[in-house]
């Protein structure tokens, strides 16, 4: 799924010179055997850090990137958390 970058995060076009509002996606091309995920549990903000106090919910098995996948693979690559 496309992300919509902010105003403060526009371009400049080459050919009409105009700033452009930016997207962003993540698709990946091929998953590894192991996945290690990290979590951010601080934010930098001027000169100080916060603690992120969201919850983030994800399954512990069968933890699916095939939504994340460029294309379609002939094996599902689905993890199982420990």
């Amino acid at each position: 799924q496309q992300e919509v970058l902010g105003e403060s995060e526009t371009y400049r076009c080459r050919k009409c010179q105009q700033h452009i509002q930016a997207t962003k996606q993540m698709c990946l091309r091929r998953v590894p055997e192991i996945v290690i995920i990290h979590l951010n549990r601080f934010r930098q903000l001027a000169r100080s850090g916060e603690k992120v106090n969201l919850l983030v919910r994800f399954p512990i098995e069968g933890l699916d990137f095939g939504p994340w996948m460029r294309e379609r693979q002939d094996v599902i690559p689905k993890y199982d958390l420990c």
